[in-house]
């Protein structure tokens, strides 16, 4: 909870514009699915740290593994979109 915490905190301050896009199936090689640190209660943990701490900056949770070249589509697409349509945009709660 605390490096969520921290993470949030440190995200808070950023501009309305900031996206925080989180991998649901894993945040490194060791946590897939399967893995030897594979532990979904802790990814949740960490998450819901994150929104809670990270003020107005919008939070999306994606279904992928932080190394699926889903999740990286997703988030090229997201900076495609934004570079395509400007960077305005309203802040969201997390």
């Amino acid at each position: 909870l605390a490096l969520g915490r921290e993470l949030g905190q440190k995200l808070a301050p950023s501009e309305s514009t900031t996206t925080i896009l989180l991998p649901a199936a894993g945040v490194s090689a060791l946590d897939k699915p399967g893995e030897a640190f594979d532990d979904p209660a802790a990814r949740h943990a960490l998450f819901t740290s994150v929104k809670e701490n990270c003020g107005l900056v919008s939070c999306e949770e994606l279904p992928w593994h932080i190394n699926d070249p889903e999740f990286a589509a997703a988030c090229a697409q997201r900076l495609l979109t934004r570079m395509h349509h400007g960077w305005s945009g309203g802040r969201g709660a997390c």
